[in-house]
């Protein structure tokens, strides 16, 4: 009886002990429809296209898709970032879609390459996001992309 009494008391304490973080509980994408009046589709076009090679600074950061008649533009997107404890770079599919006087941009299909401790070997394997603290950082990072980019279209599209 005392024996099943102190495992229950050492388990106890080591469930206590471990730390998890949350499991995933929303979807993992982001999209958003920006107003740009008075931007022909052609424009828009354009300006995002210059503005892709701004914002991608990162040699895995790639335009894969470009179609002016589509006004479609669909890329990687790469950024490195942490759990608290191992670095990783988070690779997603990055879409903006452009008409006249507006543009629709979306991010999915977030993956993460974690790195060893001294953040030097990265992973060859892809991972999903597994916890909602680290698709809050991933959501929260694209939002701030999407923000650049409505920042320099307006820049952009002013007169000057």
């Amino acid at each position: 009886m005392k024996r099943i009494i102190y495992f229950i008391g050492v388990m106890a304490i080591f469930v206590s002990c471990v730390t998890t973080d949350p499991a995933l509980t929303n979807s993992t994408a982001f999209s958003e429809v920006v107003n740009a009046n008075g931007s022909s589709a052609a424009d828009l076009y354009t300006h995002i296209n210059l503005w892709f090679v701004d914002a991608f600074n990162s040699s895995e950061s790639v335009i894969e898709f470009s179609d002016k008649e589509s006004g479609v533009i669909k890329g990687k997107y790469l950024f490195r970032s942490n759990d608290g404890l191992y670095p990783y770079d988070c690779q997603s599919t990055i879409t903006i879609e452009v008409k006249d006087e507006k543009y629709r941009i979306s991010f999915a299909l977030p993956y993460i390459f974690y790195y060893s401790l001294n953040g030097v070997n990265r992973s060859s394997k892809a991972a999903p996001v597994q916890s909602q603290a680290m698709a809050d950082v991933i959501i929260g990072n694209w939002r701030k992309l999407a923000e650049d980019l409505k920042n320099n279209i307006s820049i952009q599209t002013a007169d000057w």
